[in-house]
């Protein structure tokens, strides 16, 4: 009986082990998949931070309540007074930048209005000028008069 006795590997055995534990450490080793766990769970996290990120913005930018109106062959746009931004407000015949700015103070301090007659509560805002806004402008989404 012959005995061969081996001291050590071969060089192609060496290769070959040091492939297969390189296979066994990282099996794909193009694209994503060479990122650890722990990267893919930061980049999933940061790519869900910018996509809330935009749909928020998307949210705000979105226009305020308007609604529009056929009237005598020309098309009126009616805004809710109380969600209209300030330079949708200036955007009403009779109401400048002043105005529009005193409408959202009194607003965020009092609230929101019930009817067009709270508007001639604002500073500089008579009962004349609530009245000729009463086909421009919506409170809570309906139309409501100065009783």
């Amino acid at each position: 009986m012959h005995t061969t006795r081996r001291t050590s590997p071969s060089a192609s055995e060496q290769r070959g082990s040091a492939d297969a534990a390189e296979a066994t450490r990282s099996p794909h080793r193009h694209g994503w998949w060479w990122l650890s766990s722990r990267d893919q769970a930061l980049l999933y996290g940061a790519a869900l931070l910018l996509i809330a990120a935009i749909v928020i913005h998307q949210m705000r930018a979105r226009t305020q309540d308007v609604t529009v109106v056929q009237s005598h062959g020309e098309i009126r746009y009616r805004m809710d007074v109380n969600t209209a931004t300030v330079a949708e407000l200036d955007l009403l015949p009779g109401v400048g930048p002043r105005k529009a700015a005193a409408i959202m103070a009194y607003r965020k301090e009092h609230g929101a209005f019930h009817t067009l007659a709270d508007l001639a509560n604002v500073q500089g805002v008579s009962l004349a000028l609530a009245e000729s806004l009463r086909e421009l402008v919506l409170i809570d989404g309906k139309t409501k008069g100065t009783e």
